[in-house]
């Protein structure tokens, strides 16, 4: 089981707000795509 995995029902259970900078590159747009299908709140900043 990966990292995600594990932190994946703590993140559903508690959302939470998350500034993400550098948004508009692959890692942050991915890591922007994944936090909202968790239904987290984010803040992108680039």
């Amino acid at each position: 089981m990966s990292a995600y995995d594990q932190l994946k029902p703590r993140l559903q259970a508690q959302p939470a707000t998350w500034l993400v900078t550098g948004v508009a590159g692959f890692i942050g747009s991915n890591l922007l795509e994944a936090l909202l299908k968790l239904d987290q709140r984010v803040v992108g900043l680039d």
